[in-house]
């Protein structure tokens, strides 16, 4: 398979973490929603809750482990997809909605 959908199973006060397996590593997230901006950030860990990146925010399109040459990271790619295509950003109400969460494995990434 080479994308992956990852649904991320949204907490009651936008405030959540979960383990999810990319590329056969699994991996700690931990999503934090920022009220005032209405937007989402989320830390990317590595299984024993080593930081790989944090604070990212969840922007369409950008591909966020690009620029992380942190030994470790996932081998592959990760980000968010506007499946509307009219330039949504990930609200509290449009996460795993109309914002989809992706990882592109390593075999398809450039």
């Amino acid at each position: 398979m080479a994308t992956k959908a990852i649904t991320v199973p949204r907490g009651t006060d936008g405030n959540f973490s979960f383990q999810v397996e990319l590329d056969g590593v699994v991996f700690l997230m931990i999503f934090l929603f920022n009220q005032r901006a209405d937007v989402w950030y989320f830390d990317l860990l590595t299984e024993a809750g080593v930081p790989i990146r944090r604070s990212i925010k969840l922007t369409t399109g950008w591909q966020w482990l690009r620029q992380v040459q942190r030994i470790g990271r996932p081998a592959g790619e990760l980000l968010a997809l506007d499946t509307t295509q009219s330039g949504l950003i990930a609200t509290i109400d449009t996460l795993n909605d109309t914002i989809q969460f992706i990882y592109e494995e390593a075999a398809t990434v450039p």
